[in-house]
C-alpha cells in the first residue's frame, strides 16, 4: 500500500484496530487513511508543521505535535469515521507522542 502525499511526512500512527492510519506532514496537515484501500478519508489543516501523531487507545482521539519546541504545542482532535473536530493548542511543541493509558498523553 502507498499513501499518496504531496509533502514530507514526519509521522505515521496506526489505530489499535489496524483499520486506520494517521499521518502528520510538513505541509501542516493531518491525514486519516483507510489502511486497506490507502484512500484518504479525512484531511485536517493546522497552523504549523505536524511533527508527530498518535491515536488514543479508544481510537477516538488523534494527538498531534505541531510547530517547533518553542512555538508549537500539542493538539487533540476528536475523531470518528464521520467527522473530526479540532481542539485548541496546549503546552509546548512535541516531537514524540504516545498515550500512556486510556487517560494520559505523554509528549516529549
Amino acid at each position: 500500500m502507498s499513501l499518496n502525499m504531496s509533502s514530507a511526512v514526519f509521522s505515521v500512527a496506526w489505530s489499535l484496530n489496524g483499520c486506520t492510519i494517521a499521518s502528520g506532514s510538513y505541509d501542516r496537515t493531518i491525514r486519516v487513511w483507510d489502511s486497506l484501500s490507502g484512500e484518504c478519508q479525512k484531511l485536517l489543516t493546522g497552523d504549523k508543521p505536524v511533527w508527530c501523531v498518535a491515536f488514543s487507545y479508544s481510537g477516538t482521539v488523534i494527538a498531534a505535535g505541531e510547530g517547533d519546541l518553542s512555538r508549537g504545542g500539542v493538539r487533540r482532535h476528536r475523531y470518528c469515521p464521520a467527522s473530526i473536530a479540532r481542539s485548541s493548542l496546549v503546552g509546548v511543541g512535541a516531537t514524540r507522542l504516545c498515550f500512556a493509558s486510556s487517560k494520559y498523553l505523554v509528549a516529549e
